[in-house]
């Protein structure tokens, strides 16, 4: 005989209004989003719990951009990429390219 009132995952996600597979996701990285939560490594609007590759470099060239924007100091892309990489190679990362992908998802952040 099948059971209508459905499995426990399944009924707790159509309480919740998340599919199935995004609740069974959540719940087997629990203890993941839990740490980050605490750690305030995440915010509440981030969908992915994924962090920067370099976030060393990154946390470099927003220090940088912020210094010379309070300084009034135009900045354009080529220049922000250029600085990143220069960042990179002193921080040992020679793999960085500082690309369009990267200055994209920098200047989202």
């Amino acid at each position: 005989m099948r059971n209508t009132s459905g499995s426990g995952e399944r009924r707790d996600s159509e309480e919740v209004w998340l599919s199935p597979s995004t609740l069974s996701t959540f719940l087997k990285q629990k203890s993941n989003v839990e740490q980050n939560i605490d750690a305030d490594a995440l915010g509440p609007q981030r969908k992915k719990m994924r962090t920067a590759d370099y976030e060393e470099v990154d946390k470099a060239a927003y220090t940088w951009f912020v210094e010379m924007w309070a300084k009034s100091i135009p900045i354009n892309d080529p220049l922000l990429c250029e600085r990143a990489r220069s960042f990179a190679r002193s921080l040992g990362f020679p793999e960085f390219m500082g690309s369009t992908g990267w200055l994209h998802r920098f200047q989202k952040n």
